[in-house]
């Protein structure tokens, strides 16, 4: 994968992240161009804007676009490498030197320039935008990486919320069993084990609820860290639920053919192996002549000064390069095996996130069939008993109780589903299609 590049010299800072933002609009959907200067004024209200609404994947996505400060540090990545551009293209200053001042003139006087600079400078100038390539990439898919980790920590906070609710609920009803068990106690119609069984089940049922509360503000924490931004977490205002499960998912083999087209650390591997082998050829076309310099100087003879054109270059005696051309074959065979081994492992971890989202959808799928409809139907039905006297009201409570289980099963396979599908768009470097 090639990005395109603009032509180096000098260029106003927005222009250095626009590969960038064209690589993640592809990849997300969402576009959120990178502002500075007097535009960072209009960042930061659009940002204020979409806290202040429920957050969507979206949404998530533009707010740390513009709001991350570790996403702003690793754009400037890509301005040292057009830095590096500019200097691969520029020669080195002449040098001037002068000796021997007597009698009220110069008796000596030289300037020189390296020619050889001159001739390395177009292949030096393509190495370092193969960097500058290589670099893009990099940045893009850290930033890609950094946008799905931020709509799986939604997806977290979302699901722990639900969560909270739901342990509040089932420690209402155990509260209400408890205290209908302490009042049938008193009249000697239950038993002290049974009681104490009862109020232990409220107790358990607080002790849950406070530890889904504390799950719950510190997710809410990590999807501030997430978002970069600056505010408390229990200020973010979060959906009401998940969403429900995606449609199926296209086959695994063509899911592991598009993770190899689209991935951005693999696109900057090879892009990575460009710039090694341009390297190589650098260095090998001036294995033999490191350095040369052009020289014009005078020297003064009586009353005279005579002028002359001079030339200098080092004899490759015993220095001829050889350690800088294996440094730099060295470099390519690394670039090549790092882009192998990052094939395999790119093709091993779809595989292995495309099961653990199967395994989660089927999950929830489950739940949502089977576990969820039967325990509804349960509860009506000893609804139904307890109307007709038929059990008693801890029979009741206990049915309602473990629906409320069930629904605490159902929201944590629909956490753990769409967390995987993040983890999947990841392990693809794109959306899923």
């Amino acid at each position: 994968m090639l990005v395109a590049l603009p032509a180096c010299g000098p260029r106003r800072p927005g222009l250095a992240t626009q590969p960038v933002d064209a690589l993640l609009v592809a990849r997300t959907g969402v576009a959120a161009p990178r502002m500075r200067g007097v535009d960072s004024l209009v960042a930061s209200d659009s940002v204020r804007a979409m806290l202040a609404r429920p957050l969507t994947p979206d949404a998530v996505v533009r707010v740390t676009l513009l709001a991350q400060p570790r996403l702003r540090s690793l754009y400037e990545e890509i301005g040292l490498a057009q830095a590096d551009v500019v200097q691969a293209g520029l020669l080195s200053n002449p040098l001037a030197s002068v000796d021997r001042f007597t009698e009220g003139r110069f008796q000596e006087f030289s300037v020189a320039l390296s020619f050889v600079e001159l001739l390395r400078r177009p292949l030096r100038t393509r190495v370092a935008r193969a960097r500058l390539e290589t670099t893009t990439l990099q940045v893009a898919d850290a930033v890609f990486r950094a946008v799905t980790d931020a709509r799986s920590a939604l997806a977290e906070t979302v699901a722990a919320e639900q969560s909270l609710d739901l342990r509040r609920r089932t420690r209402q009803a155990a509260q209400a069993s408890a205290t209908t068990a302490a009042l049938v106690h008193q009249v000697g119609n239950l038993l002290d084990l049974d009681l104490a069984s009862e109020r232990a089940r409220a107790a358990e049922s607080d002790a849950a609820v406070l530890r889904a509360e504390g799950e719950a503000a510190a997710s809410r924490e990590r999807l501030v860290r997430a978002l970069g931004v600056d505010v408390p977490g229990d200020s973010l205002r979060l959906p009401a639920r998940l969403a429900d499960l995606a449609g199926a998912m296209p086959p695994r083999d063509s899911l592991v053919a598009l993770a190899v087209n689209s991935r951005l650390d693999l696109a900057a591997a090879l892009s990575e192996i460009n710039a090694s082998a341009r390297e190589v050829g650098l260095t090998s076309r001036f294995r033999y002549l490191a350095d040369g310099s052009l020289a014009y100087s005078g020297e003064a003879e009586g009353s005279r000064m005579l002028r002359g054109p001079g030339l200098s270059v080092p004899l490759p005696l015993f220095d001829r390069g050889q350690a800088r051309l294996q440094r730099a074959q060295v470099a390519l065979r690394q670039a090549v095996a790092r882009q192998e081994g990052l094939i395999r492992e790119v093709r091993s971890e779809v595989r292995e996130s495309l099961a653990q989202l199967d395994a989660a959808q089927r999950r929830a799928t489950r739940y949502q069939a089977d576990v969820l409809p039967l325990r509804q139907r349960v509860t009506r039905e000893t609804q139904l008993l307890y109307n007709s006297m038929a059990i008693g009201v801890f029979g009741l409570l206990a049915a309602q109780q473990a629906e409320l289980e069930a629904g605490q099963g159902y929201i944590e396979s629909l956490r753990d589903y769409w967390i995987a599908r993040y983890h999947l768009e990841q392990a693809l470097g794109t959306r899923i299609p």
